[in-house]
């Protein structure tokens, strides 16, 4: 009878616990980010998590070499270039999204990317990346997920006028 008794006590403890566990909030774009991260990048479906504007400028960069600068380099290092992921943010609006991964590249270089999603076919897919390197020790500003890179720029100069009041 005692037994019996236990087993109850410690079956409603368990739910107890889990019913006061916060939901995960939902993360469509990382996650799509992660997957992709995760996925073979044979080219073979490769396309799928990209626009047709991107998927093209990929292909060119890979048909170029690596020690290429500028737009190719980053899309030949995308998403591995952050080694180490230290935080995402997220924002969606209707058919747009944003997503900002903060993280460091192997060489411990604070690194954060920002990618553009449309959605189209009923996915996510990315539109356009952008990645930040802060090597002279320049904090990290921005609070929320912002791939336009004027509003970026707008929102470091009120940074900056901030912390010099």
């Amino acid at each position: 009878m005692n037994k019996a008794i236990l087993q109850i006590l410690l079956i409603g403890a368990a739910l107890i616990a889990c019913a006061h566990q916060s939901p995960k909030e939902a993360s469509p774009l990382y996650d799509r980010f992660v997957e992709y991260r995760n996925a073979e990048k044979s080219g073979k479906n490769e396309n799928q998590f990209f626009s047709q504007k991107l998927w093209s400028a990929i292909n060119e960069a890979r048909a170029h070499s690596v020690k290429e600068q500028g737009l190719s380099a980053i899309l030949l290092k995308f998403p591995d270039g952050i080694a180490k992921i230290s935080d995402s943010k997220e924002a969606i609006k209707d058919s747009k999204g944003c997503l900002m991964v903060m993280g460091t590249d192997n060489k411990n270089t604070p690194t954060d990317y920002y990618v553009s999603f449309n959605r189209e076919g009923g996915q996510w897919v990315f539109d356009e990346i952008q990645i930040k390197y802060f090597l002279d020790g320049t904090q990290r500003f921005l609070k929320e997920a912002v791939c336009d890179e004027e509003k970026q720029n707008q929102l470091w100069v009120e940074y900056m006028q901030s912390r010099d009041k």
